[in-house]
């Protein structure tokens, strides 16, 4: 199992509050916020198939919504 912070940049067009909740609903998110900052919105990501899930999540998941134009992921080592 791994936890993670992955902070996404998003291109939401006034959709922002909409991209969120669909996030916040995702299977192993176990929240999602709007943040001030560099980023837009930063979710906490469990997954417990470890590093290929988080992989998968980066790279497929929220790549399908179509919004995120950059995202960065901080792994919880403690």
């Amino acid at each position: 199992m791994i936890t993670a912070l992955v902070a996404m940049s998003i291109q939401s067009k006034g959709t922002l509050d909409e991209i969120v909740e669909k996030i916040s609903r995702l299977p192993n998110v176990a929240w999602a916020g709007v943040v001030a900052g560099r980023y837009d919105i930063i979710a906490e990501v469990v997954c417990v198939g470890g590093k290929e899930d988080l992989y998968r999540f980066t790279t497929e998941t929220i790549l399908a919504f179509g919004h995120v134009v950059r995202s960065e992921t901080f792994i919880i080592m403690k």
